[in-house]
């Protein structure tokens, strides 16, 4: 019993799913949700959510961000199996009501005018006090038998069905060292390399299964994986997004500015990073230190980049023992913090920087702390080499 934002209060306290079922939608269904999703397509035109994909080959679709640096270079390409179409009632109901393929999924979040619409509703007046929290809300259609792979949202995620049925795979977020999640810099970032049926070891042993239908709801923690099947009819439902702590830490962690000086040349700025790095991954990752960070990093998030199925690049990955021709000792010199001469008191400044990233680092709980290191190291190398030489440089300069 209660009002859903004294049970979401609840329920976000056990930092563990949890199905809420009787929600009460008014009569909503798909039309409703799709005349939310019409009410700001037109006027969020320049909002790239406001998009119909449709595909006549596989049910999955990804959430991608093309302003990831393996793509934002112009050097890296997404192959999708599915097109992009306009977005109207007619596209979407005549695809989506029909038996797949083709399969027709869109996705958008809700702007002022749906979300006055929607506080008008049955439903809305329901979600009013949650829905003052939101940082978003997002509104989703889908074909039958389409799904989302395996992928983590960084918000507390309150997903209300309101059509169709889903049955959702969940995983803990420490089941993230076996999945080989893509890495930061990968359009795709947030989502699993690995089917949630095929994960080993101590993820197979915690995989739970959900099965929602109209009314009901799913609360999911922050970081908890959850792969989408949903059933053979057409499926409608809302998101709410609520701020999570430890993505504002992130944010915060990463907003904190490195003590690097603007007459520093390129050389002495990259290795004054690299040095950074190199103490986080040492005082954060175990086992191992920066060594085993690296080993994880290739294993599992970069080592398979120039097989990706999905990322075309144009360059080569320079990936160990040859580096592409490149000298590892040329390369050494130029590029990794060791043996380096930094200008005088910057040793003592960037020790102290690192000492204090690291200690925001410890306000997030584990595993979630060693995702975040994860995506942080990357970025920071990012910042110090092209894409191409990723893993030459966490052989070369982080590892030894």
């Amino acid at each position: 019993g209660g009002s859903m934002a004294s049970i979401l209060a609840e329920v976000m306290e056990r930092e563990e799913p949890v199905v809420v079922e009787g929600v009460p939608l008014g009569g909503w269904g798909l039309q409703d949700v799709l005349a939310l999703i019409l009410a700001d397509a037109g006027q969020e035109a320049r909002n790239r959510s406001a998009k119909f994909m449709v595909s006549h080959d596989t049910p999955s679709f990804y959430y991608y961000d093309m302003r990831h640096p393996l793509t934002a270079s112009g050097k890296g390409k997404l192959k999708l199996e599915y097109s992009v179409t306009p977005l109207t009632e007619t596209a979407v109901t005549e695809t989506v009501t029909q038996p797949a393929p083709p399969f027709g999924y869109t996705s958008l979040q809700l702007g002022e005018r749906a979300m006055v619409r929607l506080g008008e509703t049955p439903l809305g007046k329901e979600l009013e006090s949650i829905l003052g929290r939101a940082t978003s809300v997002n509104a989703w259609i889908a074909s039958g038998r389409s799904r989302s792979p395996l992928h983590y949202d960084a918000s507390h995620n309150f997903m209300v069905a309101v059509s169709g049925r889903k049955t959702f795979l969940l995983l803990p977020p420490a089941a993230y060292a076996s999945l080989h999640l893509h890495s930061s810099l990968h359009p795709l970032h947030r989502a699993a390399q690995t089917d949630v049926r095929a994960a080993g070891g101590t993820a197979a042993a915690s995989l739970r299964s959900v099965d929602l239908g109209p009314g009901d709801a799913l609360y999911l923690p922050p970081y908890y994986f959850h792969q989408v099947e949903n059933g053979p009819a057409p499926i409608a439902a809302l998101n709410l997004y609520l701020p999570s702590d430890h993505a504002l830490a992130f944010a915060h962690i990463y907003s904190q500015p490195l003590p690097l000086q603007p007459d520093w040349p390129e050389v002495v700025q990259r290795v004054a990073v690299g040095q950074v790095v190199r103490g986080l991954a040492d005082r954060l990752w175990a086992p191992g230190g920066r060594r085993g960070l690296v080993r994880h990093l290739v294993d599992q998030r970069l080592g398979r980049l120039n097989d990706d199925p999905l990322l075309q690049l144009k360059y080569e990955v320079l990936y160990p023992p040859t580096y592409g021709g490149v000298d590892p000792g040329t390369y050494s010199a130029t590029h990794c913090p060791r043996g380096q001469v930094l200008p005088p008191g910057a040793q003592a400044t960037l020790s102290s920087a690192t000492e204090d990233l690291a200690n925001h680092f410890l306000f997030v709980p584990q595993p979630l702390r060693s995702i975040l290191l994860l995506d942080y190291i990357e970025g920071a190398v990012a910042s110090l080499v092209p894409p191409s030489h990723l893993l030459l440089y966490l052989h070369v300069c982080l590892a030894p």
